[in-house]
């Protein structure tokens, strides 16, 4: 993620794999690797290998949505966030995730409800507050975008808050 040697992690992924086919989390991150490299058929085909391989891990399981959404298959990305959420209804994460692809579709309405569930599960989410005031704002209610702002603002007198969080309301 910070050297950006795209042959050598390349190399060490297919190594990694080759030593243990079976091994679910090298499978995810060669499909995220993949999908950075814009190689999004090849990571799709990946991250499905890899919950084939452990189809009760919520992570690997909400990774295959965020690599469609990636991919830019939202019907797909929405239905598999939808089934790991039928695994834990009270994942956070999902429901973020999930709220992310109802904003990409500009079905600000459902975004704003995952992101609010999402932050009732984990209050001091500042990532799910900024996606929440994001969608606001793309939805045209500024007022709402603000009291969004106001809540990082709130919680960066406790906790980290990154500056991206609040350049993104």
């Amino acid at each position: 993620w910070f050297e950006w040697d795209c042959p050598g992690s390349a190399r060490e992924f297919k190594q990694a794999i080759t030593l243990n086919p079976g091994y679910a989390t090298a499978r995810l991150w060669h499909a995220l690797y993949l999908i950075v490299v814009d190689r999004r058929d090849e990571a799709v085909a990946e991250v499905k290998r890899a919950a084939d391989l452990d189809p009760l891990s919520l992570i690997i399981n909400l990774n295959v949505a965020r690599i469609l959404y990636f991919a830019r298959r939202y019907d797909e990305a929405i239905q598999h966030c939808k089934r790991t959420m039928e695994m834990y209804p009270n994942f956070s994460l999902a429901h973020r995730r999930l709220g992310l692809i109802y904003e990409q579709r500009g079905m600000f309405a459902e975004a704003v409800a995952e992101f609010e569930k999402a932050l009732k599960l984990a209050p001091e989410d500042t990532e799910t507050m900024s996606a929440l005031g994001h969608t606001y704002a793309l939805w045209g209610r500024r007022t709402d975008a603000e009291v969004s702002l106001g809540m990082l603002n709130e919680v960066a007198t406790r906790l980290y808050v990154s500056p991206y969080s609040v350049a993104r309301v």
